[in-house]
């Protein structure tokens, strides 16, 4: 939700200039539970392998609207294309030119690297345990950041 917010607010929309803004990530990859690891598969090539959201519906508009803006491919998640009882919708998910999955993860990458390109300031493998005031020139001083549910109740002064 982070990724995404500062994506709208910064690279969408323009509405914030990106080096006011800073990421904070617990984690070594933004994306929270949406994230595609590259597996090795030997002669194969790689295989991305999706670990929690893997596939979207149309209707689903934050996935399917997005996948569209940053003008990637996909396919049915289901070889038939047909329906899926569950969701009553059929599922799809991104693919590369040459039709494998590429990860329900691209787009979070894609997001990542304009927003960085454009100057926002990430933080990887950083819990953020408090908010200060300060006068030290040393001391990061954005006008915005994005907090995505830190694990550890935060200090304010």
């Amino acid at each position: 939700a982070g990724v995404y917010a500062a994506w709208r607010l910064t690279i969408d929309s323009g509405s914030i200039a990106a080096d006011d803004v800073c990421l904070f990530e617990a984690r070594g990859e933004p994306g929270g539970r949406t994230y595609t690891v590259k597996v090795d598969v030997g002669a194969l090539g790689p295989l991305m392998v999706d670990i929690g959201a893997y596939r979207y519906s149309k209707a689903q508009h934050l996935p399917s609207d997005l996948i569209q803006h940053l003008n990637l491919s996909s396919a049915c998640y289901q070889p038939s294309c047909m329906v899926d009882p569950e969701l009553n919708a059929t599922l799809y998910k991104i693919v590369d030119r040459m039709g494998n999955n590429a990860g329900y993860g691209l787009p979070i990458k894609l997001m990542v690297q304009q927003m960085t390109k454009a100057g926002v300031h990430f933080y990887m493998h950083h819990a953020l345990t408090g908010i200060f005031e300060t006068t030290s020139a040393e001391i990061l001083k954005p006008k915005i950041v994005f907090l995505d549910r830190p694990p550890v109740e935060l200090t304010f002064a």
